[in-house]
């Protein structure tokens, strides 16, 4: 039984490697647009994303009023967060400047449609709490691929 255990784990594995292999040309490139706040207790509404990706998926940008230090992309395969990619990165900053939101990480979980990507988002923080302690999340987020003037 622990052999067949192992094969089965095996295959699984290998074959995650093929089906689920990240494409990053499909996220190089220049990214804009917002999403949702969907926490009642903020008063912004909107969070504005200005995402960078380049050919090796190094991440850069903005998310809401904070910088983006770094971040990593891949496959949401297993389908836990209900889209097909997660850019994951961390934040220097406050979120909302305005209202003094500060988070250090930021899931924005994806599908790929054509030009655009669509999906939410999630900050790290608390399930139940407070601006101070509780994640920030949002729905409806589009980005929109910008054409570089060349």
């Amino acid at each position: 039984m622990k052999r067949f255990a192992f094969v089965l784990s095996f295959v699984f594995i290998v074959s995650s490697l093929f089906v689920y292999s990240l494409d990053l040309k499909r996220f190089e490139g220049h990214w804009k647009g917002k999403g949702k706040i969907i926490v009642t207790w903020c008063k912004q509404k909107q969070l504005k994303f200005d995402i960078r990706i380049d050919k090796k998926g190094k991440i850069s940008g903005k998310v809401g009023d904070a910088i983006i230090t770094k971040g990593k992309i891949y496959s949401n395969f297993l389908g836990v967060l209900n889209r097909d990619y997660v850019i994951e990165v961390e934040l220097k900053g406050d979120i909302l400047k305005t209202e003094k939101i500060k988070r250090a990480r930021m899931k924005i979980m994806v599908d790929v449609k054509g030009d655009y990507l669509v999906g939410g988002f999630r900050s790290s923080g608390l399930k139940i709490g407070d601006k101070k302690s509780m994640a920030i999340t949002g729905v409806d987020l589009v980005l929109k691929r910008v054409k570089e003037k060349e």
